[in-house]
């Protein structure tokens, strides 16, 4: 529930749609369809040739609808005459030529109007000649255009665009399909609605209309295909942001209801840059430097004023107008912009006329919330008598002298808050538009709110525990993998701890002391980090916990707690405490986009400053609310006995309370085998439409710290979104590991959306079950659909595949600028992928709380595009949008009707998020081969670089064996061999970080399954640029003499598979000999830990039965454990002493690579000699060889080589450090495998 977005979402169903039509666009066209303030309409010039009558027809229309339509007639000699055609229903209007043929004349003055209407009789194929200039006037008005049929088909074809001739047929019909909704939705539901869903047939006309179709394979770039005859034929489709081809000559007599609401929606779209949304009113500026603002710089140097553009411009056009006086500060829609114009701006100046289409002052009530100007004021904003908490935030370019010296004349006691623009005062109610008429302020709000927060499965349920692999003995616990360690964490929230109590699970580990007040704090910093060391003592289920059960995410995390924030408190963490991420469990606004959000974005961005510190970027997690069944904050109504009516705020749709965009926003999961939603998770959009919540986690039944000795569970959004901020901790805490420094916000935003588990409850669904519980929106349970969903966001966090994704590199950061505006890569795409994902997200400058609280605060618009080798361009997802209701007094439900509106996601263009994520999925098999990626800047209106993070499937992994022809011998079914599966990542794609793709992997990265049979993965080792794994299958489940497949899942990033490689025979018994090389060489680049790494891999191998030696050698040979069968004792005793023997050695003395190939060759000899089935030695060395007996000798190769003996050689250290061909050979000539 929310606000209506005025010009964006009206509702009117599509089972309506007639009877809501005729009264508003049919018979006399009596009214306006169009509900908005207007101080200025849309200008529109129709360009005709004869076809007067048809002229006017559209002029009627347009008039009708809020457009103010003059025709022209221009000459046209060499094409047919057409005979004038009078509308039996629509009476010719009178009053400024509007509806009435004008007289034929050489060029109209386009400076006049604000968007040109092309008739189809102005030209027929290549021919558009009306009259010398024509073509050339309407290219230099920048005014966007609407070819109608043939006409405007030959003038687009005479500028050589893609919608004009030749790309087009003749087409005759009275419908037109629905195309690319994502992209052409507002053609269906601006001002009109016409269509909730793509494919959606249409009758336009009421009889079979001749007209052109533009045959399209893929989208143009910036481009709309709205509507489509047949498939790839586009009868109306715009190219660019000017030119829109309505491929249809027919007058408006001709149409539907639908077909004419249909044109003034189409109209409405290229006219849309037109409209300035404020927060309190919308209107359409005409054209021109106001009087009123040149009148008032009479008497000052400059002033601050509303500035629309012609277009958004270049940096070069930017500064031209700032030479002229015109300084731009703040995009806000469109092509508008709050500036500064100085006094000495001349209106004549031909930068500004030919950059400026308007130019206005503010009016006080443009810069005050209008809530307050109505006189409603928060409870907690009361300051005593009618003084009230305000908010004050100045324009960027003053000096903080003069802010301070217009607060003295209204509010002497202000003091700084949130950020150094902006200050918070207490005033008298009647004094607040005074204050807002002071040129200086720009935004005044209530503020700022007080702290409202929102009311041990979790670590296995998002694969926390697969991170931290933790190893607990005897009351105490090892992190085998991440703790959080190095990462400081800020909760802001009611503190942790109290004056008298100091829960053990924190000791050591706070950065500062802020007492709790309530347990909220306490519990959500529990969440994040608690350590759990009081899991026995107090267990929360009056028994039976384990030790360190109640640990959270990053249980060795620093701990900083604040109350609520400002710039002052983060310059403190992030500054002073090195804090990388924050957590925030309470209202962040109301649902509208305020000063804080806007702050919020700042922050996270690294845009915001305090006392002169700039404040570096950091990622920031907030709960999305829990306003999903009934509203706990934001309410406007009380129930019998004083309490806040549940009813009377922000609840189902549109209920999300932390509105910025840069943040990561957490909704709460139950804690399940399908992760249920929770009925109280506040679900999106955002009262601009934006996708939130971002992810999900568990959200109940979450046993952590209490402000006493023990624990407690509670549910919400609060807990979910600590559970985030935790994983967050442990994402930096590998980043600081791989690459050093701070990650940016955006790249951990974008991994953990990459790897987050897509969530569905879908009635399509096998087994689907509804919610027990409705929507208050639309009266029915939820569901939500495959990929990105109100309810859901993208879905759940998984720790593992997000830690995954931040060690494996799988993320490219770039930036995008006015200079470069496209940032491109090619991705190779392997034999048998059969999917593929990327996601793209930014940390966008922050948006303007003074727009209307449905306008998109969008900032720097960028686009991702995937391309495959066949040249399909693939788009990202966006969810249609829901309809809106008038929510100011609070209550009243969206009007959303669960089957059609809540709709899957479709792709197209998104123009509201700065997330967006492209999939591509077909079971047969993606194309092999390039596949380009782009990042596209589609608008940067301030002129700024903009910084960029796009995770995605960038490497693939490759068995490198064994494989369809090199078999792994599995052994006895019943009794399987270890198998040894080696792995290759490949980089598909240039620019990636990390020298080495698998050097930082761990065994838990991997999933390994055989004939679709989860194989158990015992360890794993990086042995160069590949990754070995010792698999064993599982025992019991296959054939003896048969071949299976294998496959292999690298967690979030790719799969590879292996048909009919792995055998499975009578068991064999082996005799193995391990040979390390522990020579003085072996000293440098860490090769004796790398052989002793693949050492211990190979020992562990081995089966019972099989015979096991260590042997090592330099200019001598030593035997530490010579050889001994494995027995069946589980604690396998054998193969720890081998491991032992392994670790035992230090690099001494020279390298006799034959000694020790002799001493092994002893070994694996030793009676019986039919012992076992094979003979194998594994000779582990940098191939430094420099004394006898060498290798390559009678008294060596001769000995081994007429032998069954198998070598395989393992090569340590880097090539130019050792003599690796040399093994390499060795292995050659003995039937083995050589690894480097």
């Amino acid at each position: 529930m929310s606000i209506l977005r005025a010009l964006r979402f009206p509702v009117l169903l599509v089972s309506l749609l007639v009877f809501g039509l005729i009264a508003a666009i049919s018979g006399n066209y009596a009214g306006s369809a169009l509900a908005q303030e207007t101080s200025g309409t849309v200008r529109v010039a129709i360009v005709y040739s004869t076809a007067a009558s048809d002229a006017a027809s559209y002029a009627a229309l347009l008039n009708a609808n809020g457009f103010a339509a003059q025709t022209f007639a221009v000459e046209a000699p060499d094409l047919p005459q057409q005979p004038l055609q009078n509308p039996v229903y629509l009476p010719m209007l009178a009053g400024s030529g509007a509806g009435q043929a004008a007289q034929a004349q050489a060029v109209p003055d386009f400076s006049q109007f604000d968007l040109i209407v092309i008739a189809a009789d102005t030209g027929a194929d290549d021919q558009f000649s009306p009259e010398a200039g024509l073509v050339e006037a309407i290219q230099n008005s920048g005014l966007p255009v609407v070819g109608l049929g043939a006409g405007g088909y030959a003038f687009f074809g005479k500028i050589g665009l893609s919608v004009g001739y030749p790309n087009g047929a003749a087409i005759s019909t009275t419908s037109v399909q629905v195309t690319d909704f994502g992209d052409s939705q507002p053609y269906y539901t601006t001002p009109n609605a016409l269509a909730s869903v793509g494919d959606e047939i249409l009758q336009i006309f009421d009889a079979e209309q001749a007209g052109i179709a533009i045959s399209l394979s893929e989208r143009l770039p910036e481009g709309v295909r709205v509507a489509s005859s047949a498939a790839g034929q586009y009868a109306i489709v715009k190219e660019g942001q000017r030119y829109l081809l309505w491929g249809f000559g027919a007058s408006p007599d001709a149409m539907t209801d639908t077909g004419r609401a249909l044109f003034v929606n189409s109209l409405q779209q290229q006219a849309a840059k037109l409209n300035v949304s404020l927060r309190g009113r919308a209107f359409t500026p005409g054209a021109g430097i106001e009087q009123a603002l040149l009148d008032a710089l009479a008497s000052v140097d400059s002033l601050h004023a509303l500035v629309q553009l012609d277009h958004l411009p270049t940096p070069e056009e930017e500064k031209a107008l700032a030479d002229a006086g015109i300084t731009l500060l703040d995009f806000l829609n469109g092509t508008t912009y709050s500036a500064t114009v100085n006094k000495s701006v001349d209106p004549q100046n031909s930068t500004v006329t030919t950059l400026v289409r308007w130019a206005g002052l503010f009016q006080p009530a443009d810069k005050v919330d209008p809530k307050i100007v109505a006189g409603v004021f928060e409870d907690w904003a009361d300051a005593g008598g009618d003084n009230v908490k305000l908010l004050v935030r100045f324009f960027e370019d003053v000096p903080t002298e003069t802010a301070e010296a217009v607060l003295a004349k209204f509010a002497p006691s202000a003091s700084v808050a949130h950020a150094e623009h902006t200050w918070a005062i207490e005033l008298n109610k009647a004094q607040i538009l005074n204050l807002a008429a002071e040129d200086a302020v720009q935004w005044i709000e209530e503020g700022p709110a007080p702290l409202r927060t929102f009311n041990d499965v979790t670590r296995n349920e998002l694969n926390v525990d697969a991170v931290q692999s933790p190893t607990v003995s005897a009351g105490s616990i090892y992190y085998n993998g991440l703790d959080g360690s190095g990462v400081n964490v800020a909760i802001f929230d009611t503190g942790i701890n109290t004056p008298t109590f100091s829960h053990p699970d924190f000791a050591g580990r706070l950065l500062r002391t802020f007492n709790d007040t309530n347990g909220h704090g306490s519990h959500v910093a529990g969440i994040v980090g608690a350590s759990g060391a009081q899991s026995v003592a107090n267990c929360p289920y009056g028994g039976g916990c384990t030790d360190f059960q109640m640990r959270g995410m990053a249980p060795a995390v620093g701990l900083a707690p604040y109350g609520g924030w400002n710039a002052g408190t983060m310059d403190d963490a992030v500054n002073n405490l090195g804090v990388e991420v924050s957590n925030h469990s309470y209202v962040m606004a109301c649902g509208m986009y305020d000063n804080t959000a806007q702050n919020v974005d700042q922050l996270v961005r690294g845009q915001m400053t305090s006392g002169g510190n700039a404040i570096p970027a950091h990622t920031m997690v907030w709960a999305a609310a829990n306003q999903g069944t009934g509203a706990q904050w934001c309410t406007t109504g009380t129930l019998p006995g004083g309490g806040a009516d549940p009813t009377t705020g922000p609840r189902g749709y549109y209920s999300v309370l932390s509105p910025a965009k840069n943040q990561i926003v957490v909704g709460s999961l139950n804690p399940s085998s399908n992760f249920a939603l929770r009925p109280s998770s506040s679900r999106g959009p955002t009262w601009d439409g934006r996708l939130k919540p971002d992810v999900m986690a568990i959200g109940c039944q979450q046993s952590t710290d209490n402000d006493s000795p023990g624990y407690r569970s509670s549910c919400g959004t609060s807990m979910a979104s600590p559970s985030v901020a935790g994983i967050v901790a442990l994402m930096t805490e590998q980043y600081h590991s791989t690459f050093g420094g701070r990650a940016l916000p955006s790249t951990l935003k974008a991994i953990l959306i990459q790897t987050a588990r897509d969530l569905i409850h879908d009635p399509a669904q096998a087994g689907f079950a509804e919610y027990g519980w409705n929507d208050p929106d639309t009266g029915q349970p939820v569901i939500f659909h495959a990929g990105p969903d109100w309810s859901t966001g993208y879905g759940a966090v998984d720790a593992q595949a997000a830690v995954a994704g931040v060690r494996g590199g799988n993320f490219i950061e770039g930036t995008v600028s006015p200079a470069d505006t496209v940032e491109e890569y090619t991705f190779t795409m392997p034999a048998g992928r059969t999917d593929v994902k990327f996601t793209l997200a930014w940390d966008d400058e922050p948006g303007n709380p003074a727009l209307a609280i449905t306008a998109a605060q969008l900032v720097n618009n960028l686009d991702l595009e995937v391309v495959d080798p066949n040249g399909t361009l693939w788009r990202p997802w966006v969810v249609p949008a829901l309809p809106q209701s008038n929510n100011l007094a609070g209550g009243v439900a969206d009007p959303i009707v669960r089957a059609t509106h809540v709709l899957p996601a479709v792709r197209g263009v998104d123009n509201l998020n700065n997330v967006e994520q492209v999939t591509v999925n077909n079971p047969a098999g993606l194309p092999v081969g390039n596949w380009t990626i782009r990042v596209r800047a589609s608008a940067l209106p301030n002129n700024n670089p903009q910084r960029f993070s796009l995770a995605g499937d960038f490497r693939t992994l490759n068995i490198v064996e064994p494989q369809t022809g090199n078999v792994a011998e599995a052994g006895d079914p019943n009794n399987p061999n270890v198998i040894l599966v080696v792995l290759e990542a490949v980089n598909a794609v240039t620019g990636l970080p990390g020298a080495s793709t698998l050097q930082d992997a761990v065994p838990g990265d991997f999933t390994v399954t055989i004939d679709g049979q989860a194989a158990s993965i015992l360890n794993g080792l990086a042995v160069g640029d590949q990754y070995w794994l010792n698999v064993r299958p599982q025992s019991g489940v296959y054939a003896g003499g048969s071949k299976y497949d294998l496959e292999v899942q690298w967690t979030g990033f790719g799969n590879d598979s292996e048909t009919r490689a792995v055998l499975f025979t009578e068991r064999e018994v082996t005799d193995r000999a391990v040979v390390i090389d522990y020579s003085g060489s072996m000293s440098d680049y860490d090769k004796m830990g790398a052989a002793k790494n693949a050492g211990r891999l190979f020992v562990d191998q081995s089966l019972v039965g099989d015979r096991v030696a260590v042997v090592g050698f330099s200019t001598g040979t030593v035997t530490p454990y010579p050889l001994a069968e494995v027995s069946a004792d589980p604690g396998q005793p054998e193969l720890n002493a081998a491991k032992a023997a392994i670790d035992s050695f230090t690099p001494f003395d020279l390298t006799a690579i034959g000694q020790g190939l002799l001493a092994g060759q002893t070994e694996v000899t030793k009676a019986p000699a039919d012992f076992s089935v094979a003979d194998v030695i594994i000779l582990l060395s940098d191939g430094m060889e420099n004394v006898d007996p060498r290798y390559d000798t009678p008294a060596v190769k001769g000995v081994i080589e007429p032998t069954d003996t198998i070598v395989h050689t393992v090569a340590v250290g880097p090539s130019n450090a050792g003599m690796h061909a040399l093994l390499a050979d060795i292995a050659d000539d003995n039937g083995g495998e050589s690894y480097v």
